[in-house]
């Protein structure tokens, strides 16, 4: 279990820094996005939106919440962050520059963003809907936000990840949404952190 936790924190670690070093890649057309982060369900202190897209700049969430960023003009899905003062992620979003305008990054998005950990799986908002559709009918998918409107305003994600409830919640949605097991799932987490200790090294 101790291995499967520490491959599950290295995989998330490596698709949030391959997606965002991805996007930096080329000049590219930008839009404003805006959103809310929920406090009611995200903690921690000095809360601000991070985007690779935003030139690096932090942008400090407002006192009900509310942020603008910049992100890519894409029709693929792309992934913002609410991070503390501390850099570490408190709740993620997977967002569409042709729906910018209305984000919220809380348990539900956060738990999206995990279980479709790399955004470049899904090419456009057609099938975005889709998956969102599936996904929110499952009952693990459920029980995982369930776990997160818990645990967000008190933890961050990368302590989270260390929890073995978070990684049980974790799987069952994979078995369920996707139909992996623990081995593929222990399979594709040992890939992944490969991959991200080559990303180290380089």
């Amino acid at each position: 279990m101790k291995k499967t936790i520490f491959l599950l924190f290295g995989a998330l670690s490596f698709f949030i820094v391959c997606n965002l070093s991805f996007a930096g890649q080329g000049d590219f057309g930008l839009v404003s996005a805006k959103g809310i982060v929920n406090t009611s369900e995200v903690g921690g202190k000095g809360l601000y939106v991070f985007s690779m897209w935003n030139s690096g700049r932090k942008t400090q969430i407002g006192a009900d919440g509310s942020f603008s960023v910049a992100i890519l003009s894409n029709t693929r899905p792309q992934k913002l962050s609410a991070r503390d003062d501390d850099e570490k992620t408190r709740a993620l979003a997977l967002v569409l520059s042709q729906d910018s305008q209305n984000i919220i990054l809380d348990a539900t998005s956060t738990a999206m963003a995990i279980l479709f950990s790399d955004p470049r799986a899904i090419k456009n908002a057609q099938e975005m809907e889709k998956y969102s559709k599936i996904v929110a009918q499952a009952k693990s998918f459920q029980d995982f936000v369930i776990f997160l409107k818990k645990n967000l305003s008190l933890r961050t994600i990368e302590e989270l990840a260390r929890d073995e409830e978070y990684v049980t919640l974790f799987e069952k949605c994979n078995r369920e949404i996707f139909e992996v097991d623990r081995a593929a799932i222990n399979n594709s987490l040992y890939e992944a952190q490969g991959q991200l200790e080559k990303s180290f090294s380089q």
